[in-house]
This record gives structure tokens, sequence and C-alpha cells, in this order.
């Protein structure tokens, strides 16, 4: 991000048909989280939750955004695969709710943007040794077993939640147990896809 690291927040939102909210403990205590999130709010975006945090319940001002939503569970309850499948069919049932109701908007393109993941179809059609040869490729070898379910889809799924979400993007990541410095490693090789 250039300029204010604010500015830049503010625009992201009003940018955004839907705002993907990490639900954990060191996301509620952000500042910059917060006011992201109260802006999405404000501006009467389409919030999906993601839980980060196993166990964490949200609370105060998280617990009152989220409120009752179904969040999409990424604690590691289910493998990486099932959790950003049940993220890309929320997002795509809300495109599609979104243009059913719209009139004359880009609901349409923004549907082929989250359904393309900004991949080429080739990697889409990647097997999850194709995504293993990809992480040797870019001297990500030594997670290939947290990755060995990963397929081109999930790959591509992946590449949409860094451009669309990248604070969830890099906590997944963290998450999963690869360091900061590979994980700045894989967001340039996700970047450079394909």
């Amino acid at each position: 991000m250039s300029g204010s690291t604010v500015e830049a927040m503010a625009k992201a939102v009003e940018d955004s048909y839907i705002v993907l909210m990490c639900a954990s403990e060191k996301y509620k205590n952000s500042y910059n989280c917060r006011i992201e999130a109260e802006y999405a709010f404000k501006l009467q975006k389409t919030i999906v939750p993601l839980m980060m945090q196993k166990g964490y319940k949200p609370d105060g001002w998280l617990g009152i955004l989220i409120g009752t939503k179904l969040f999409i569970d990424f604690t590691g309850k289910y493998e990486l695969k099932e959790s950003m499948k049940r993220l890309n069919t929320q997002i795509d049932r809300l495109v599609n709710v979104g243009e059913e109701q719209s009139t004359g908007s880009n609901q349409a393109s923004l549907k082929k943007e989250s359904a393309a993941s900004g991949v080429s179809g080739a990697v889409l059609k990647w097997t999850a040794s194709d995504v293993n040869k990809w992480l040797k490729d870019n001297k990500l070898e030594q997670y290939a077993d947290k990755f060995a379910c990963i397929d081109g889809e999930t790959l591509s799924q992946i590449a949409f939640m860094r451009n669309q979400a990248p604070q969830c993007f890099f906590m997944q990541m963290i998450q999963m147990g690869i360091d900061f410095p590979s994980v700045l490693r894989l967001s340039f090789a996700v970047s450079e896809l394909p």
C-alpha cells in the first residue's frame, strides 16, 4: 500500500463488494482492523466472518459486528482445501444474490473475477503434484506436506484470498506453521501465478 495506510484501507473497503473479516483475538485488538471493520459496517458492505482462532468467541466491537452471522472455520478444524471451498461457495452465493438484486451494476464481472481468482485456466487444472512442483520451483518445498491436499483450484482460491483479504491470507499461512520469511516468499509466488 502506498500513501496513508488508513486511506488505502478506506479505498479497499469502498471498492469491495464483500469484506472478509478474520475473527481472532489479535484481529479484535488491532486498531487498524477495528477501523477497517467499522468502516465496512458503516458502508453496509457484506461481511463474511472467517474464524481464525480455535476456541475464540468474538466479543466487544467484533462480536457486535459479526453478530449471529455464520462464519467460515479456518481454525484447523477442517483441511484448508475444505475451508476454502466453503468460502468460495459463500462468496459465489452472495455474488449471485447481488446479481439478482442488481440493475446494471458490475456484479457479473465480479463473479467472473472471483471464479477465476486472477489465475489462468491452466493453474485451475493443476493436480496436487503440480502444486508440489510449483512449491519446489519457488524454494518452498519444506511445506509440501502442508500443501499435500492442495490442487490448482484450491491454490487459485488461496490467490483470491491473498488478493482480496491479505491479512487473512497471512494469518492463515502463519497459523499453518509457515515462518514469516517463507510466507512472504509464498505471497510473491502466488502473485506471480500464470
